[in-house]
């Protein structure tokens, strides 16, 4: 199968770009950052992404990219460990850890290991000490057609001593095909949410009930309001289930997942960022679900996302 070169880094490295299809549904997977670049659902596309490598370079946004080792916001920087506390890379103009850090996963070149026209398989060594995190983290994506309208990504990851480990994928989607996300429909199953301050950094655990945040029937995305919060799931990764649904006229997007967070977001309102992951800064909050990973252990995230078209 002959993948198409996307672009050449400076080291000289190629990018590669891997297409995967279906009837309905097709995806263009990138070895840089192992993003996720296009998606088509009956020739819509759903998904932001750009044409050619320099963007995604720096990627400011995190356009379709697997994100990690610790998705989401470290305060300050620092995290606790069983024995001991570690400073993480300072990557936020506020003097916090987001997304990894400055070369974190979705600023790797990824190997591809294994692939087909229904799946990929990428892999990266995200190696000890780098962005202050113990541990050699060989970490694995796999992107896999299920069937003519779904999409499952499922992110692994090994290490050699304890360390910190959540990914997630951060796609940003627009079922309209391009615009602003006015007049799409969100619900989402769940029933607190995480409060936080104006650097992002959690506040409290709240309930959703007579708030802004109750999305658990559906519920309008205005294109005045911005969301960069975490909805509460469950309190530990579980068997992947219903998570969110996504609607924009007669097209749908289920999102099903083993996460116990979703972090939502609708930052430039473009598209709506919806990331399984564990909960923002839980390291330093005791009763938030690990994100330790030890030695002897696996993680291991899984996510559907399902299309329907009322009409068709």
């Amino acid at each position: 199968m002959q993948n198409r070169i996307f672009g050449t880094m400076d080291n000289g490295e190629n990018v590669y770009l891997i297409k995967l299809f279906t009837n309905e549904l097709s995806v263009n997977i990138l070895t840089f950052g192992a993003i996720l670049q296009n998606m088509h659902f009956k020739q819509r596309s759903v998904v932001l992404g750009y044409n050619e490598l320099q963007p995604y370079i720096k990627n400011k946004f995190y356009y379709g990219a697997v994100i990690g080792r610790f998705a989401n916001r470290l305060k300050n920087g620092y995290a606790k460990l069983s024995h001991g506390t570690i400073q993480a890379d300072i990557n936020t103009d506020t003097g916090h850890h987001i997304h990894g850090g400055s070369k974190g996963s979705c600023y790797k070149n990824w190997q591809i290991l294994e692939q087909s026209q229904s799946h990929v398989v990428l892999e990266v060594l995200l190696p000890d000490g780098e962005m202050g995190f113990p541990g050699n983290l060989r970490t694995q994506v796999k992107y896999e057609l299920l069937s003519n309208s779904s999409l499952k990504i499922e992110i692994s990851a090994t290490t050699d001593a304890e360390t910190l480990c959540s990914f997630a994928h951060h796609s940003y989607f627009n079922l309209k095909g391009g615009g602003t996300i006015e007049g799409h429909e969100l619900q989402i199953k769940a029933d607190r949410y995480i409060d936080v301050d104006s650097e992002g950094i959690p506040l409290d655990l709240c309930s959703v009930s007579k708030s802004q945040f109750d999305f658990r029937a559906k519920k309008k995305l205005s294109s005045f309001e911005t969301l960069d919060h975490n909805f509460c799931i469950s309190n530990y990764r579980t068997k992947i289930k219903n998570v969110a649904k996504l609607s924009y006229d007669s097209v749908s997007m289920d999102l099903m997942s083993s996460e116990p967070g979703l972090q939502v977001y609708t930052g430039h309102k473009l598209g709506v960022a919806l990331e399984p992951q564990l909960w923002p800064d839980a390291p330093n909050n005791e009763f938030y679900p690990s994100a330790l990973l030890g030695p002897n252990e696996k993680y291991l995230q899984e996510t559907i996302l399902h299309f329907s078209d009322e009409n068709l």
